[in-house]
């Protein structure tokens, strides 16, 4: 006799698929856009406390960081570590 858990159902990630036609060329969880805002507005503010200007090549830096570090994040969080969790482990003891 064989037991089926429900693990299928959770491996199937929230991802915005858009309308027929006009998605996004990349897979991203919802929670994964959220994080990259974030990550985004640390960085630039960073960016302007050490007195680094608004030019085209430090936004794309900050883009460059903030989709490494939005990847970094992503591929410890799931449904059984959610962010809070995950950034929760990571602070200071």
């Amino acid at each position: 006799m064989l037991v089926r858990t429900d693990d299928e159902v959770y491996r199937v990630d929230a991802v915005w698929l858009g309308p027929p036609r006009a998605t996004f060329p990349w897979r991203a969880r919802y929670v994964s856009y959220g994080v990259g805002l974030l990550v985004m507005m640390l960085i630039m503010f960073v960016q302007r406390r050490l007195g680094i200007g608004l030019d085209f090549f430090s936004v794309a830096w900050a883009l460059v960081g903030t989709i490494a570090i939005t990847r970094l994040l992503g591929k410890k969080i799931d449904y059984e570590r959610p962010l809070g969790r995950v950034l929760a482990s990571s602070g200071p003891r």
